[in-house]
């Protein structure tokens, strides 16, 4: 299993102008995001308020991740990370000495 930083920032062309048009498309995207959390594929995630961008640290399989993001596709782009923990660069610097 991985860990990866999902970097995203919306497709204003993709986006609906009227406000209440971007909630009715905001809010299954949202659900969606609070049931990531909820089944532990997402760990963590924020959005920086007016941007419309953010970040998502998530942990599964690259099939898993890829296929959560892909709902979000064409409104959003992403990219993403693979990352290592301390406890795991640490354990690649030792394998180095070796």
């Amino acid at each position: 299993m991985g860990r990866y930083l999902v970097l995203f920032e919306a497709d204003f062309s993709r986006l609906p102008t009227d406000p209440q048009e971007r909630a009715r498309l905001g809010k299954p995207m949202t659900q969606a995001i609070l049931q990531g959390i909820e089944t532990g594929l997402i760990k963590e995630w924020g959005l920086v308020l007016g941007e419309y961008r953010g970040f998502g640290v998530y942990e599964g399989s690259e099939t898993e991740v890829a296929g959560f993001l892909e709902q979000f596709v064409p409104w959003y782009r992403s990219t993403v990370n693979p990352v290592v923990s301390a406890s795991e660069l640490d354990a690649m610097v030792d394998a180095m000495l070796q």
